[in-house]
Parts: C-alpha cells; structure tokens; sequence
C-alpha cells in the first residue's frame, strides 16, 4: 500500500488537499475523520489512495466505504486492506482500489456483499 499509493500523515493531507492544518490539533484531527486511516507503528497514517491530487479532493467514494465499514463494525484499517485485495465481484477479480474512481457505485457494492456477509 505505501510503496504503490504511499502512506501519508496528517501535514501531507492537508498539503495534497490544499487545506491549512488548524494549530489546535483537535481540531485537525476532526477535519481528517473522513478519510481511512491505518495505524503504523503507533502513527495514524492516510492512504494516498483515497485523494483525487488533480483535484486536491479526498474520493467522493470514501464517505460511503467509511459508512458502511461503521455499520457493520469493520475498522478502518480492515477496509483499506480489503481495498487492496482481489475481489471476485469484478471481471478482472482484481482490487476494488484500481475501481474507486471509475466505477464507486461498484466498489460500494462489493463493499456491501463482503461486508454484510461477514
């Protein structure tokens, strides 16, 4: 995940989107809670894979996969895995990662089934 999309903190996700981080860490760390997240050797973490840099937008997609991964009680770090495996809900049975900005209405449908199913 880090050498194919990298693995950004909190400075560089501000930086890409083009926002200040406020000087009261509270309050950035709030602006940060709708992207996922994992946890590395104690440092929370942003994969580079869930912003648009053209558009220094965080994927319209990810609210919903965040939303779902809460309703059925998966973390953070669980549904950025499941991104980055194989999924035989696409032709290709490849990763629902290579389909977030293409096809999201198809990625939150395999979210759904292999969420729900779990």
């Amino acid at each position: 995940m880090d050498e194919e999309f990298g693995l950004l903190d909190a400075g560089e996700v501000h930086e890409l989107l083009g926002t200040e981080p406020d000087r009261d860490l509270t309050s950035s760390k709030l602006e940060l809670r709708g992207l996922i997240r994992v946890e590395v050797g104690g440092r929370v973490l942003y994969p580079g894979f869930q912003i648009d840099r053209d558009k220094r937008a965080v994927l319209p997609v990810v609210a919903g996969l965040l939303d779902l991964a809460a309703e059925n009680s998966w973390r953070s770090e669980d549904l950025a895995l499941w991104l980055m495996g194989p999924s035989t809900s696409f032709e290709a049975e490849d990763r629902p990662v290579d389909h977030l900005r293409e096809e999201p209405d198809a990625v939150l449908g395999a979210a759904r089934s292999a969420f729900e199913s779990c």
